[in-house]
């Protein structure tokens, strides 16, 4: 969720930002105060066990503190929801916004380590192959794709994208969309967009920039476009997610840059 990269070997922070507005209570703490509380502690832990320290138990631990926050928040919720429906409302839509979006985004996070895992023995065991020290495979603009495409070697470069460049979601937007060209339809356009939150550049790097994207006009032309079939059931799903597409391929393509560097491209790229 950025609208600038970040620096090689960091993540995006995901913490949740504060319930707004002042607590009533004068001499003792109120609700708002202790949820916010909650707020800070879970962000500090967040901090401490995100980037290269991240991993499957750690981030799982983050799971109850992080319904701890929700169960307070709603609470409140339910307490005011009589006397004042609009504070209420408020405090509801900080919830989705902020305390669920967290859960969700911890939870796509243990998926993405847990396919991480899956794939280290592959990156630690590449070795030399003449098949792939080709300029296919080396140089070629399309040779990230090539990778991502040859199951032989794939894993090592799914394992560099995720677990070292924190580029999961950017790997799995480009292969759903990929899969969506094949089979356009309104509900998989919808799902895909919604997934990404493509409304905005919080999951990915779609600002407008790169080669061939067409700028931020061409993005939001394309988020028109979306928000224009949700509201009619009738609309044409468009054939491909255009400047979208294109955004999350650049870095796709960009990363790859970085992976020349590494060891596990070198061993299998190098002969011994």
């Amino acid at each position: 969720m950025v609208s600038a990269k970040p620096a090689v070997g960091m993540t995006i922070q995901r913490a949740i930002k504060r319930l707004p507005g002042k607590s009533s209570g004068w001499f003792r703490k109120g609700h708002r105060d202790k949820i916010n509380e909650l707020v800070d502690a879970y962000n500090m832990r967040e901090i401490s066990l995100a980037g290269s320290k991240r991993t499957i138990e750690g981030y799982r631990s983050l799971l109850p503190d992080i319904q701890k926050i929700w169960q307070a928040a709603n609470a409140w919720h339910l307490d005011v929801m009589k006397g004042s429906p609009e504070k209420a409302q408020a405090i509801r839509d900080w919830m989705a916004e902020e305390v669920e979006r967290e859960e969700e985004a911890k939870n796509a996070q243990l998926g993405e380590l847990a396919e991480a895992q899956s794939l280290k023995a592959a990156s630690d065991g590449a070795a030399f192959n003449a098949l792939y020290a080709t300029p296919d495979f080396t140089t070629a603009s399309t040779a990230a794709v090539r990778w991502l495409n040859t199951p032989a070697i794939a894993p090592i470069y799914r394992y560099f994208l995720i677990q070292v460049q924190y580029e999961a979601p950017s790997l799995y937007a480009y292969e759903d969309i990929k899969k969506y060209g094949l089979n356009p339809t309104r509900a998989e356009a919808i799902r895909i967009y919604d997934k990404y939150d493509m409304g905005t550049a919080k999951q990915l790097n779609i600002t407008g920039e790169g080669p061939k994207v067409g700028g931020i006009a061409a993005i939001n032309a394309f988020r028109e476009q979306i928000t224009a079939l949700k509201a009619d059931d009738s609309a044409a799903p468009p054939a491909n997610f255009g400047p979208v597409e294109t955004s999350v391929t650049n870095v796709i393509n960009e990363m790859f840059i970085a992976f020349r560097m590494s060891a596990p491209y070198k061993k299998v790229t190098t002969p011994p």
